[in-house]
């Protein structure tokens, strides 16, 4: 849910500059927006490791961080 949500504030003033000048300002807000967005879930997977532990840190090794973007495969 959350790379749709940043997904859609990266689109929006694209979509919009037809009605709206794209500024400085919107590449601005675009980078802010990705950067919150990724602090924001840095902060939910500590606190979601402090809740379940273990069990969190295993599903974090199997599943990327945002969903759409593959996670790179080590190999041994």
């Amino acid at each position: 849910g959350v790379f749709g949500f940043m997904l859609w504030f990266i689109c929006l003033p694209i979509f919009l500059s037809v009605y709206v000048p794209f500024t400085f300002l919107s590449a601005v807000a675009i980078i802010i927006a990705i950067v919150y967005y990724y602090y924001m879930i840095s902060v939910e997977e500590k606190i979601n490791v402090q809740k379940w532990g273990d069990e969190y840190r295993a599903y974090m090794k199997d599943v990327p961080r945002l969903i759409g973007i593959p996670k790179s495969k080590k190999t041994e």
